[in-house]
């Protein structure tokens, strides 16, 4: 990722946090009032709706020297991949094929992405990208299985 695609990215991710911090004191504000209808009021005023605003910028990044690196600081994250409990795992995937039959997404990984509640694998799937959420079950196939 060049400076400037990082630079974007981070500028989302903070005036995100800026703005969700906003969001959850107006909200605590309305339910300590015992406001009935504070989601929509919420929703009104902030343009977006409570899941919108819970799950902030969508981040994707495809460059797997910057995963691989423990230096490289997630944007928005504060921390790299590989401190994350599933950041080797996304980095052994880069350039494998996976199936996930629950989602019928299969195959080749050229990804990862996230938002601020889930993460994802971006996969190829023959001209489309598909995000396979990382807490669903998939497996990566061997050199045998992909050909079926």
């Amino acid at each position: 990722m060049n400076k400037k695609e990082y630079d974007r990215e981070q500028e989302k991710w903070l005036k995100w946090a800026k703005e969700w911090e906003r969001y959850t004191k107006r909200q605590n504000e309305l339910v300590r009032k015992g406001v009935e209808n504070a989601d929509e009021i919420l929703e009104k005023e902030f343009g977006k709706s409570s899941l919108e605003m819970y799950f902030g910028p969508w981040t994707k990044i495809y460059d797997k020297t910057d995963l691989a690196n423990p230096n490289f600081i997630l944007p928005g994250q504060n921390t790299s991949l590989l401190s994350m409990s599933h950041g080797q795992g996304v980095v052994n995937a880069f350039g494998k094929v996976v199936e996930s039959s629950d989602l019928k997404i299969h195959g080749r990984v050229i990804g990862y992405a996230y938002d601020a509640g889930d993460d994802y694998l971006i996969v190829d799937t023959g001209g489309e990208e598909k995000y396979l959420i990382l807490n669903c079950q998939y497996k990566i196939l061997d050199e045998k299985e992909e050909d079926n």
